[in-house]
């Protein structure tokens, strides 16, 4: 994929399935990232793609993201020590397992200020790394792919004002991406049941009737007492998602719901050689399209 102007050329944005899934099972398998590495190497080769402008986006199930709140009186170089003691007390283990950094991210309010933490294991950071070192591509940047959404989404909705909800249908649950005109709000994996079921095996009528307590839950925690988010638009993506789900799930709500294509913009067009590939049916490639950003 490549940016000319305001049009986006797309050769192919989905090419062949990995040889196996990422989790965290495969993760700890020797052979996995030799598997994976080879079959990158092949579709590189095939698509004549340049090994400098590559980048992985891990998915954001893998990490974990929170905002933290600090006094203003706390200096910034204490910042990075605070966030790695809180992770270390959510995760109850020591911080040397995992990477904490902090984004370019900041809100501030009276007299605290909002940072962003984000945290992935060190084991996961060096799986992608040794796929990338072994299919020699020099990676450009590895990042959970929520923050590539979250841009393209403010990229081509510049003048979007309020909060989005950008939900992601993945096989065992939703990405949940909360989006304002400024900033990145928060990201959390919420599985469609608690068995952990995938897509395919739960009853359609069973997951669309939920999607109003969905959005309510979102919204307004039980923990809380006042909204903490007041959605002006919901954008639906991903390949799970059936476009024939979309006027059942508007019928819940009356925030308006959209599908997250390229349809309502005017800051890009699309360009794409295949067929198969149409601004109305952009929603299914959002995460991959999104890394361009």
């Amino acid at each position: 994929m490549t940016i000319d102007g305001e049009t986006l050329h797309i050769r192919r944005a989905v090419s062949d399935s990995l040889p196996l899934s990422i989790n965290y099972q495969t993760i700890h398998q020797s052979t996995a990232t030799k598997q994976i590495a080879n079959h990158l190497s092949a579709i590189a080769q095939k698509y004549e793609l340049h090994p400098g402008t590559i980048r992985f986006s891990i998915p954001a199930r893998f990490s974990l993201i929170k905002r933290l709140q600090v006094d203003e009186a706390i200096p910034p170089e204490e910042h990075q020590n605070l966030a790695a003691y809180t992770m270390e007390k959510i995760w109850g283990e020591s911080p040397d397992n995992y990477h904490v950094y902090l984004p370019d991210f900041l809100i501030k309010e009276e007299q605290f200020q909002e940072l962003l933490m984000v945290a992935i294991r060190k084991n996961v950071l060096q799986f992608f790394e040794e796929i990338a070192a072994q299919a020699q591509m020099e990676v450009e940047m590895i990042t959970p792919d929520c923050f590539t959404v979250e841009e393209f989404f403010r990229t081509i909705h510049p003048d979007f004002s309020g909060q989005a909800l950008l939900l992601g249908w993945q096989r065992r649950g939703y990405d949940v991406i909360v989006s304002s005109a400024q900033n990145f709000l928060e990201y959390q994996f919420k599985p469609y049941n608690s068995q952990l079921e995938s897509i395919e095996q739960i009853d359609e009528e069973d997951l669309l009737s939920k999607f109003d307590v969905l959005i309510e839950e979102l919204q307004q925690p039980s923990v809380l007492d006042k909204p903490r988010y007041q959605f002006n638009a919901i954008y639906l993506f991903g390949f799970h998602f059936k476009p024939e789900w979309l006027e059942p799930l508007r019928a819940q709500t009356s925030i308006p719901i959209h599908l997250f294509n390229l349809e309502n913009t005017d800051v890009y067009r699309l360009a794409a050689e295949s067929q198969e590939i149409s601004s109305d049916r952009l929603y299914q490639m959002i995460q991959p399209i999104s890394n361009i950003f």
